[in-house]
């Protein structure tokens, strides 16, 4: 055989006994119209004449390679085509198949054109009985990466129908799985997939696709059918590694599902009812550990759902599938014609709908819909406290602890490692997480097998786990209507050391002391990581004057993963192919004067030019992966870069963080945390001037041991030639005052802190507030402050206040102009609190209250409701009188009842 020069595409044809049907497919390769191919024939071990069909092309043609082996599969007969493959794309042939004789042409010149890494085409399906079906892509999905476009990878299961770019492939040494038989493409596609920067497609039927050809796999009725489930299992195991598991998930699951059906659907062919349980108990098992809820995902909508129930039913309860299983092959013949006939039907009415829908009255109905939907948020947060009020004299459970991890809007930080440690060592208690989405935190908890029972948030099981759990443990804040009662134990852990201002030091924004003030007053344990922290954030929230409980210095449970072993760090490198690459993570805060003020707009234009200069002009050994604040993030677009990538959604934070050789970010409190790696740590400051006049610093930004950046080239410059990183003097010294409490068993240790109330190992201390109780405190329910009437009027009551008057102030009356006379007197020995939220009250008790206000009855029950929430505002701290000068009718009513 002559050397062929400049090969397009190798073309790998597996064949096991494949006599009668490999000449028709070898014959549609070489009447191709692209000519620069090379076909590589692996004669798997057949045993009848197909080594003889083989010997006759190899003979005549001088671009066929022949691969003879023993028999071990499919897998392994592809794998050693790829190991010989000299193209510039590999496609992949199955001997019973065949491409129509432009396929490689258009699809290679398509890769040409728009530079892509794969490409895809249609397929026209051949039935036994004649039938001839057409599938086609769907176009809009292509042109783009999969980070883009995840649903590229649902597009189609079957590695036949692309070309793959052969670099991808041998520099990530991408195999496939020669342990599994059946479904093995899936693991193959995706693997090639995360790498290809662009997959591009020809929306044409090219690949000629024989159907349950009676001795092809898809038409086998054997034990490989089990691999199946192992097949997707795998695909979604690198997905999980990788942290893509999360906006995969959807193809993932329309695979394992489409998969699934097909195969309860060819049960009435075959009739080995033992194999069809153990594939029954093979898939239920896969979708029990990978996709959350999955079997309301089987549900059909609107008015169908009643009359396809049983039929929906059949698929989900493993009882029923075994009785189908047992059932007569007629009778499953006659339920496969009945789920044709409905899909016949949904098909029908979904057309009619289209045809019949409206745009005009679609689109003017938005303004009408966001109005609702306003009014109905309103009503939920008065509804949630009423559902709250009626737990109230439930009993505790011992047994039960409930972690919400920022507000439930995502399972990382402190709070995964600590559940992760509870359910380690505590067999006997039941771990509840919070969520806003259950199906992300499952996903994310899959990376290190945490399975904690998730609850969804303001469902009824996390109202009630609210008044009932024993624990109760936030990084944030717990839900403004919490009340702790007696028995409950309630730790905070917070989420960073501070470096711009919080609280009372804040020079705007103070509106947002509402968020967590009251939760400090009601916790038993404050965690902090250094007595810097603690310092600051029990002056600027009060706490020095009223925390009643136990203030915990000692390691975050979230910085234990700076302090692991290198395997796993190496682990998740290795998957992301970044072994030769130095990687950065680009951390910033979020810019605004409070979180509700962020100009999404301004932020998304100037990350959207900093991140397409840093693609640009970086060196190409250097990757950024970039992680946003969530409102901006989605709204960025970061796939189509090469060296940038986005922060993957499916790890959890500091797990990914740690894989990092260096840290940007600017007056994120995630430095103090990633300085335990002693790692590189860029400050990029553009905005430094802009930044200190709406927030302020504890401290000096020049003491930080860390390059600062104000021009994007500079820093540019700095990556590109930093060869080495040695920690410095300075940055010994910032480890030691700031991160000195910090070590690999900080999660076991602060978890036992909250069962058992004390530290071991003498890492860290407990600072008991429990006998800071004193009395007699002045309450003065304040106005905003924006009219001279008002500023008077405090600067009135200033003048008569002193260390035991507290200035009370309600959440929305903390306006720019409040906020700017607050400044004044931060120092001063009198303090102020801001109130959040509304009250908890039953239904019953609502009623009361508007009663005592229209007719002033009921005097003695609402006056109960009243000292509820003033235990709700004022936890612990003991009250003389209260006085108010606001026009709030609560605050009104508190003054008139609780004198």
């Amino acid at each position: 055989m002559s050397e062929i020069q400049d090969i397009a595409v190798s073309i790998i044809i597996p064949a096991y006994n494949a006599e009668e049907t490999l000449k028709g497919a070898v014959d549609s390769v070489l009447n191709q119209t692209l000519s620069n191919i090379e076909i590589i024939i692996v004669n798997d071990g057949s045993t009848d004449a197909t080594r003889k069909v083989i010997s006759t092309y190899e003979k005549e043609c001088s671009n066929i390679v022949v691969i003879s082996k023993k028999n071990e599969g499919v897998s392994a007969a592809r794998n050693a085509g790829i190991t010989v493959a000299r193209g510039e794309f590999i496609a992949f042939l199955d001997a019973d198949d065949a491409m129509e004789s432009t396929m490689l042409e258009k699809m290679y010149n398509l890769a040409l054109k728009e530079d892509a890494d794969a490409v895809q085409c249609g397929r026209i399906e051949t039935y036994p009985d004649g039938t001839i079906r057409k599938v086609l892509p769907n176009a809009k999905l292509f042109g783009k990466s999969l980070y883009e476009s995840p649903g590229i990878f649902g597009s189609s299961s079957f590695i036949w129908d692309k070309i793959y770019r052969n670099s991808i492939i041998k520099e990530n040494q991408i195999l496939l799985d020669n342990e599994i038989l059946y479904a093995e493409e899936n693991a193959f596609i995706l693997q090639v997939f995360l790498q290809c920067k662009k997959i591009s497609v020809v929306r044409e039927g090219l690949y000629l696709y024989n159907a349950r050809r009676l001795g092809a796999a898809t038409y086998s009725f054997d034990n490989r059918l089990l691999d199946n489930a192992q097949g997707i299992e795998k695909a979604c195991k690198i997905a999980i590694n990788v942290g893509a598991f999360q906006w995969l998930e959807k193809s993932l699951w329309n695979i394992a599902k489409g998969c699934y059906c097909r195969r309860v659907n060819d049960f009435m062919l075959y009739d080995n009812k033992v194999l069809q349980k153990k594939i029954i108990d093979s898939f239920f098992e896969l979708f029990d550990n990978y996709f959350w809820n999955w079997k309301d995902r089987f549900s059909l909508s609107g008015k169908f759902k009643r009359f396809f129930y049983a039929d929906q039913l059949k698929f989900i309860d493993k009882k029923v599938m075994y009785r189908y299983i047992e059932s007569s092959n007629r009778h499953k013949k006659l339920v496969k014609d009945y789920q044709d006939l409905r899909a016949k039907c949904k098909h029908i009415v979904w057309n009619c709908k289209k045809k019949l829908s409206n745009p005009k009255k679609i689109i003017s109905g938005f303004a009408f819909v966001r109005f609702v939907k306003k009014i109905e948020k309103q009503y939920l947060q008065h509804k949630n406290a009423i559902r709250y009020a009626k737990y109230k004299n439930y009993e505790i459970n011992p047994n039960a602890v409930l972690l919400s991890a920022n507000s439930a809007t995502i399972f990382n930080g402190n709070i995964y490692y600590m559940t992760q440690t509870l359910i380690e060592n505590n067999p006997d208690l039941d771990i509840y997480v919070v969520s806003n989405n259950i199906k992300r935190d499952f996903i994310i908890s899959l990376k290190e097998n945490i399975s904690p029972r998730f609850v969804k948030s303001h469902s009824e099981e996390h109202i009630r786990l609210l008044a009932t759990a024993k624990y109760l443990i936030s990084n944030t804040k717990l839900p403004t209507f919490f009340i702790k009662k007696q028995g409950q134990i309630y730790m905070n852990t917070w989420h960073g050391t501070p470096l711009k201002t919080l609280g009372k030091s804040m020079c705007n924004g103070k509106k947002d002391m509402a968020l967590n003030q009251k939760e400090f007053f009601t916790a038993d344990f404050l965690l902090y990581p250094n007595k810097f922290s603690m310092e600051k954030m029990m002056a600027d929230f009060e706490l020095n004057k009223f925390y009643q409980g136990k203030v915990v210095i000692s390691g975050y449970p979230r910085n234990a993963v700076f302090f692991r072993e290198e395997n796993q760090r190496e682990e998740i490198r290795k998957s992301f192919g970044l072994m030769d690459k130095k990687v950065y993570v680009y951390m910033p805060t979020w810019r605004g004067k409070s979180v509700g003020s962020i100009d999404k707009k301004k932020q998304q234009s100037f990350f959207e030019e900093l991140l397409q200069k840093w693609n640009d002009l970086l060196n190409d050994n250097i990757v950024v992966f970039v992680k946003l604040h969530p409102y901006i993030m989605k709204s960025v677009k970061i796939g189509r870069y090469d060296k940038i990538r986005a922060f993957p959604t499916g790890y959890e934070t500091y797990l990914f963080l740690n894989i990092a050789d260096g840290l940007i970010t600017d007056y994120s409190s995630v430095m103090f945390d990633f300085a335990n790696t002693q790692k590189e740590i860029l400050l990029f400051t553009y905005d430094k001037e802009e930044y200190l006049e709406e927030r302020g610093m504890y401290f000096d930004m020049a003491t930080l041991p860390f390059p600062q950046f104000k021009q994007l080239d500079e820093m540019i410059d700095y990556m590109n030639c930093r060869q080495t990183f040695c920690v410095s003097k300075k940055y010994q010294e910032f480890l030691e005052y700031f991160c000195s409490y910090d070590n690999v068993n900080a999660a076991e240790i602060v978890s036992s802190c909250l069962l058992t109330g004390t530290i071991k190992n003498d890492f860290g201390e407990v600072i008991d507030y429990t006998s800071n109780q004193q009395k007699d405190f002045r309450v003065i329910f304040m106005p905003a402050l924006d009219s001279e009437e008002n500023q008077q009027l405090f600067n009135n009551l200033c003048e008569d206040a002193d260390e035991k008057t507290i200035f009370t102030f309600f959440k929305d009356d903390i306006t720019p102009k409040t906020d700017m006379i607050l400044n004044a007197i931060r120092n001063e020995k009198y303090s102020y609190i801001v109130v959040p939220g509304e009250m908890v009250t039953t239904l019953f008790e609502a009623i009361k209250l508007v009663l005592y206000r229209k007719f002033h009855i009921c005097k003695k029950s609402v006056r109960t409701i009243y000292l509820n929430e003033v235990k709700r505002i004022f936890y612990n701290i003991s009250i003389k009188s209260f006085e108010n000068y606001s026009d709030r009718e609560k605050f009104k009513d508190i003054e008139t009842l609780l004198k």
